[in-house]
């Protein structure tokens, strides 16, 4: 069983490895975060479970949450800047 701290420690593993994402991937970075917010919306109704109703609806929460909190410092990027 996972315990809350096994919880912390795979939250501070996922925030790591976006800093390296965010850094190798540069402007492109938000599109990125939109793709993968789009991806886990899609397949939610499909791959979700009974186990896990809403394991894709968090992971999608969780990366438009970084998309929010990059464009709320960055501001909005469009396509060709």
């Amino acid at each position: 069983m996972a315990t809350a701290n096994d919880s912390l420690k795979a939250k501070e593993e996922l925030d790591n490895n976006q800093l390296y994402v965010e850094q190798s991937l540069g402007s492109g970075y938000p599109f990125y975060l939109e793709g993968v917010v789009k991806y886990y919306l899609h397949r939610w109704p499909v791959e979700s479970g009974a186990s896990l109703p809403l394991s894709d609806l968090n992971v999608a929460a969780y990366y438009l949450d970084l998309l929010v909190d990059y464009t709320a410092v960055n501001g909005r990027v469009c396509i060709g800047e």
